[in-house]
């Protein structure tokens, strides 16, 4: 179980729970070359930081400084050894690039020492009440403006802008003044800043205490989701556009298919696991097209897809037509009439003794989702429910067909 969590980590896990997994729970080691995009983020909040604990002093570093200080970071990793994503761009066109947007914010800021600064790169921590839950986070710069509002800033190299109402700003910044009003009580008023330095603007955020509270229980069940993953093992994967940038690409099982048939086509080899996969998805795909196709070979079909991507390690099969899809989980649910019209009418007892009556009128499943896994009930109600849960396998096969001309 992950000890302490951390925006990044719950970001993760909301863009793909089995890179949540492969990162945070299992901390598989990978090579990767660092990117020019890292880099360049790096080392501009490293001359940030110099600029306004200097400023704090009543010390102006020179244009000229600046410079040097940002020429020495650059330098401080060696050209040939940064990933350039670009096909367009080098690592002049990077270097050059951050030169610009320092120059920008320090002609827009100077002398940097308006206001009261609190800190720059600070480590904060934040428990959630009510929980043993502790997260962590780096906050760029903390100070108190002239006009007595205390600012969160962080900043930003890359070309998105925010909206101060996406899931993003509101996770990240949100957790921040959680953890500066945590640490710090007497702070009442706040607002979130982010500087987004290639645009030359900023995207601002005062938080209410109905927001707060919000997030509080967002953070809440993602922290429940996660030990509830764990304890089933179910991290699927998530393909999306973030894929490309993913350091577990080779272990990833979304992918692992489609690496197998690219090797066997370098290496010439002899049909084998691969092309048995392949054939596999196009009769299923082939069938899945035929809307008289008996059910019960629909099933068999399914069945054996599920066997072979359990023995093989894969969530997607790749097919000439398009892709199979499979998923393999366990599931936690309560016992129901027909399973054992015994142990259900014991159930519908003790949720009675309970007062959890509104759980009656919906099924076992809203007792099960909305009140045992969504972590509403309490410790002696769980217990006394418990010997009613059984964990299920199941499967979800899905057939996705490749666009063509005619469609």
């Amino acid at each position: 179980m992950i000890s302490q969590f951390s925006y990044h980590a719950i970001n993760t896990y909301r863009r793909c729970p089995r890179q949540f997994k492969f990162r945070y729970l299992e901390k598989i080691p990978v090579e990767k070359r660092p990117t020019v995009e890292l880099h360049i983020g790096n080392v501009i909040h490293r001359v940030l930081e110099e600029l306004y604990k200097r400023g704090a002093n009543n010390i102006v570093m020179t244009l000229d400084e600046m410079h040097d200080l940002y020429s020495s970071h650059w330098n401080s990793i060696a050209p040939e050894k940064l990933e350039v994503s670009s096909e367009y761009m080098g690592i002049d066109d990077f270097y050059n690039n951050g030169l610009e947007m320092l120059d920008a914010y320090y002609k827009k800021h100077t002398p940097f020492k308006l206001g009261k600064l609190y800190g720059t790169e600070m480590r904060l921590h934040y428990t959630l009440p009510g929980t043993a839950s502790k997260f962590r986070g780096t906050i760029d710069r903390l100070w108190e403006r002239p006009d007595g509002v205390v600012e969160i800033t962080d900043y930003k190299t890359g070309q998105h802008l925010a909206q101060p109402k996406s899931k993003e700003f509101f996770y990240q910044m949100g957790l921040y003044q959680l953890m500066v009003q945590q640490s710090y009580p007497m702070i009442e008023e706040v607002e979130l800043v982010q500087y987004f330095l290639k645009m030359g603007c900023e995207v601002k955020l005062r938080m209410t205490q109905d927001d707060l509270e919000i997030l509080r229980e967002e953070l809440r069940q993602v922290i429940l989701e996660t030990i509830h993953a764990e304890r089933l093992d179910d991290f699927p994967p998530k393909e999306s556009s973030y894929c490309k940038f993913c350091e577990y690409t080779a272990l990833c099982p979304a992918k692992r298919h489609q690496q197998m048939i690219e090797e066997e086509e370098q290496m010439e080899k002899i049909p084998s696991d691969a092309t048995y996969l392949r054939n596999l998805a196009n009769k299923y795909l082939t069938k899945h097209r035929q809307s008289s196709l008996l059910k019960a070979e629909v099933e068999a079909l399914k069945n054996d897809l599920a066997e072979v991507a359990e023995v093989h390690g894969v969530t997607k099969i790749e097919g000439d037509e398009g892709t199979v899809s499979v998923r393999l989980y366990q599931e936690d649910k309560f016992v129901t009439k027909t399973e054992s019209p015994s142990d259900f009418a014991e159930l519908v007892a003790r949720v009675r003794a309970m007062q959890l009556d509104e759980y009656l009128t919906v099924d076992a499943r809203g007792l099960m989702k909305d009140g045992y896994l969504a972590g509403r009930l309490t410790d002696e109600q769980k217990g006394k429910l418990e010997e009613f849960v059984a964990t299920v396998p199941r499967q979800r096969i899905t057939a996705r067909f490749k666009k063509t001309d005619d469609d």
